[in-house]
């Protein structure tokens, strides 16, 4: 039986990876979605199973990297809503 312990890593700006923290999910801080290679070895490491990230960073990665994220078997991107306040 695998005993390993796999990770959901939290990924994005500080507010989005502060409040997922909260529930015990390791943050990964990187404001910026260019500056993602500053971090990479860390997001593709074996126990990493699940990534949170909002969804309007996501959107703004490089499409190099988001190619080879779509490419990838594991860990699992989940794109969720982003933290900032709408104006009406």
């Amino acid at each position: 039986m695998d005993e390993r312990t796999y990770e959901t890593l939290v990924l994005g700006t500080r507010l989005f990876i502060d409040l997922w923290s909260v529930k015990g999910f390791v943050p990964v801080n990187c404001e910026h979605p260019e500056d993602v290679r500053t971090v990479w070895s860390r997001l593709v490491e074996d126990r990493v199973a699940f990534i949170l990230v909002e969804e309007g960073w996501f959107d703004r990665l490089p499409h190099p990297v988001k190619q080879r994220i779509h490419h990838m078997g594991r860990p699992v991107w989940v794109p969720f809503p982003d933290m900032k306040l709408r104006e009406d």
